[in-house]
């Protein structure tokens, strides 16, 4: 028992660095004043991240961020609708993604974008309805706003 509670102490530990590590090559690249000039940034870099590591690690930075450093909340929702409208561009197959409550981070920025920019790119409604409703079913125990958060995105897409 005692050896199975080190390897977890030990990889929550190094889960928790490397996000504090991430957050330190981005501030490298990227500056450590959060301005809205440096979102794009900010967004490029965490975006290949979620490529990479899916959103879940992406969305922790997100998280981190917000918890640790306050001059970047005011910033942090359009930093996630940015994020939704690249992560559609990256993966526009939305069950290729992998959905987690702390995708919600900074008041559903992603579950706003991806749809609206899934619908402007396809200009198929029931497409971006279907997202919405995946997106609900796959997180809805958890965080039962989501799909009503989707289905605005939808409503800001409609001309």
């Amino acid at each position: 028992m005692w050896c199975l509670k080190n390897i977890a102490l030990n990889f929550i530990s190094k889960s928790y660095f490397k996000k504090d590590s991430y957050i330190v090559e981005i501030e490298d690249k990227c500056g450590k004043v959060f301005k809205m000039s440096q979102l794009p940034c900010w967004k490029d870099t965490i975006t290949y991240i979620i490529s990479k590591n899916g959103l879940d690690e992406g969305f922790s930075i997100v998280k981190k961020l917000y918890e640790k450093k306050p001059e970047f909340r005011p910033l942090c929702h359009f930093l996630t609708i940015g994020l939704g409208a690249s992560i559609y561009q990256k993966f526009p197959d939305y069950e290729k993604l992998s959905y987690s409550p702390i995708s919600v981070t900074c008041n559903y920025g992603f579950y706003q974008k991806y749809p609206h920019s899934l619908l402007l790119a396809t200009e198929d409604i029931k497409k971006a309805q279907k997202f919405c409703e995946y997106a609900g079913k796959e997180l809805s125990s958890d965080v039962p706003g989501v799909e009503s958060e989707c289905f605005r995105g939808i409503g800001r897409g409609l001309p």
